[in-house]
């Protein structure tokens, strides 16, 4: 659903629940060792959808690490935004073209959501999608 309020050149991948077999990489199971299960199924989701819109964009997928903050760390060239609550998680992203920022959030409990995409080579952001057309 997310992906009908991108623009191009941004991509998205969006789960839905927790789809069985999804797994984090060797080198992010450390991020996770002391959290609780909730956080854990939440942090191995968003990070498998971070791994599909990659792919989409033509970029080996790998692990996705922290900096020093926790904030996650993409591929060299890639902007994006990830987000994740109870049920649902997802994961936007766009090579780096200029100055470019995306931001994404999801409220599970509210049917509303908002991605924000500069578009190319524009010094300011342009709002993507109202809330209100993003129902869940």
């Amino acid at each position: 659903m997310i992906e009908q309020i991108l623009p191009p050149p941004a991509t998205a991948a969006e789960s839905f629940g927790y789809p069985a077999g999804m797994r984090l990489l060797p080198e992010e199971e450390p991020l996770v060792t002391a959290a609780v299960e909730k956080r854990g199924r939440e942090f191995t989701a968003v990070r498998h959808c971070a791994r599909q819109a990659l792919r989409e964009l033509g970029v080996a997928p790998g692990p996705i690490l922290t900096d020093r903050a926790g904030a996650p760390v993409r591929p060299a060239g890639v902007v994006g935004s990830m987000t994740h609550g109870e049920g649902y998680c997802a994961a936007v992203l766009a090579r780096l073209q200029g100055p470019a920022r995306i931001l994404l959030a999801a409220a599970v409990s509210t049917p509303r959501c908002a991605v924000h995409v500069p578009p190319p080579a524009a010094p300011r952001t342009r709002r993507a999608a109202r809330a209100d057309r993003c129902a869940v």
